[in-house]
């Protein structure tokens, strides 16, 4: 059996009507739910803020940013170099696990328990098939994923990779402004990593699974919200009502980036703060609540996006 691998492109179908928003909760149930998540959140972000400061603290000694201000220790105008020892220690040990990761060729070995050589050959093929997407920078373009999941690894002591099905595409007019086409980028599985301080949730539960809420924050540009409203991936009646609601002002871990980039660090940004929550509720007052993956955008408690979580599992890790 050869280990060729053939591929097949099958023209698209035409396209249909768009998706619909789905409304689970609605009225006065609605904002019970959300107001429940919004003040959960803000109380998470103030049980957090100590172990958020630390984590800006160990990203600035990472970075290693010279300082240009006076010193005045152990006298006047004192020498203001440091030696950046935190981040040598993090390079040493971002460059041995990342080495350890790309040693491994494949990055995923697939064996067969059957030693008949056809079974073999066959799973070798999928081997290689698994190879090729997971390298693919059109794919799940592994080696960049590992590089950002290793180092708030080795920075942060850890971090929230999302999995999920991503359809990145933008439009695009001909040269003469007539005709018009969507470019897509990707559609497929990507993982996304979150740093810590990107993940809210109340202790006490050691398990995501279990946790009556979760929730991870991106911060996503007007094109980006508008494009998903486009989609009916958010409700377009409530993209339109957040868009004067940008945040213009960077966090502390976006200061400290631009900081270390060179560039001013309380520059405006723009951005809209985005919060993905998996919780449980009752939806039909049977008393059993069920899974539920809503999208809102807190600071004007405006919900984007509700699902039902139908995987049976949260796909944060």
């Amino acid at each position: 059996m050869s280990d060729n691998i053939e591929v097949v492109v099958e023209e698209e179908e035409a396209q249909g009507e768009l998706r619909s928003t789905l409304e689970i909760l609605s009225g006065s149930e609605l904002e019970k739910a959300t107001k429940f998540l919004c003040d959960e959140f803000n109380t998470s972000q103030s049980e957090m803020e100590d172990r958020n400061k630390k984590l800006i603290k160990w990203r600035q000694t990472m970075e290693a940013v010279a300082s240009d201000a006076p010193k005045t220790t152990p006298f006047k105008n004192a020498s203001n170099v440091t030696i950046p020892l935190t981040q040598t220690l993090a390079q040493d040990m971002y460059a041995l696990i990342k080495g350890m990761f790309d040693a491994r060729s494949p990055l995923w070995s697939v064996e067969s328990t059957i030693k008949d050589s056809e079974v073999v050959a066959r799973h070798k093929t999928v081997q290689k098939f698994l190879s090729i997407v997971s390298r693919s920078p059109n794919d799940l373009d592994m080696e960049e994923v590992l590089k950002d999941l290793i180092m708030e690894v080795v920075v942060a002591g850890g971090c929230f990779p999302k999995v999920i099905w991503s359809t990145d595409s933008w439009r695009v007019m001909d040269q003469m402004g007539q005709g018009e086409k969507e470019i897509m980028f990707h559609d497929g599985p990507q993982v996304v990593v979150v740093p810590v301080e990107r993940c809210n949730y109340r202790r006490g539960v050691p398990t995501i699974e279990r946790l009556p809420w979760i929730g991870l924050t991106t911060p996503l540009t007007e094109m980006e919200i508008r494009e998903l409203a486009s989609k009916n991936i958010y409700d377009p009646a409530a993209v339109e009502s957040i868009l004067e609601q940008r945040r213009t002002l960077a966090t502390d871990v976006e200061s400290q980036e631009q900081k270390a980039e060179w560039f001013n660090e309380v520059e405006t940004t723009g951005l809209y703060d985005i919060t993905e929550f998996w919780f449980y509720w009752d939806v039909d007052g049977s008393g059993v609540p069920v899974d539920l993956f809503f999208t809102i955008h807190v600071p004007t408690m405006t919900v984007l996006n509700q699902q039902y979580n139908a995987l049976g599992a949260r796909f944060v890790v």
